[in-house]
């Protein structure tokens, strides 16, 4: 779950969204959850929510479980891109936007290092 600590500092607006997106992905298992907050530095969203998922079939598992929690939380449109095959799904709620890696794809991208002027947000079990 997120730190109560942080969900001060996120703000109650975004701070059940990002505790219910985060609770969907520990849930089934998702591997290295990090937010990263870039209100301030990106246009299209306040928060990214990264995960790894072990393989195709937890991806899956990751995308579906976090889009149907998604869905029930916020009031617009939740959309899905990717697929498990390509190894990266992204679930957009609008304000968080939620990137389901496989280990490979994550390195390869790392996002957390294109995004390094964002601040980290502690999520923790």
């Amino acid at each position: 779950m997120v730190n109560s600590l942080n969900i001060n500092k996120i703000g109650e607006k975004y701070g059940e969204f990002v505790e219910a997106a985060a609770e969907s992905l520990q849930g089934k298992m998702a591997e290295d959850v990090v937010l990263l907050d870039v209100r301030g530095n990106s246009i299209i969203t306040d928060f990214y929510l990264l995960a790894t998922g072990r393989n195709m079939p937890h991806l899956k598992a990751l995308a579906a479980e976090t889009s149907k929690t998604m869905k029930q939380v916020v009031d617009h449109p939740v959309r899905l891109s990717g697929t498990p095959e390509s190894g990266w799904v992204i679930v957009d709620a609008g304000d968080i936007v939620i990137h389901i890696f496989h280990s490979e794809k994550r390195a390869y991208y790392n996002l957390e290092e294109l995004w390094n002027d964002a601040e980290r947000v502690d999520v923790e079990e």
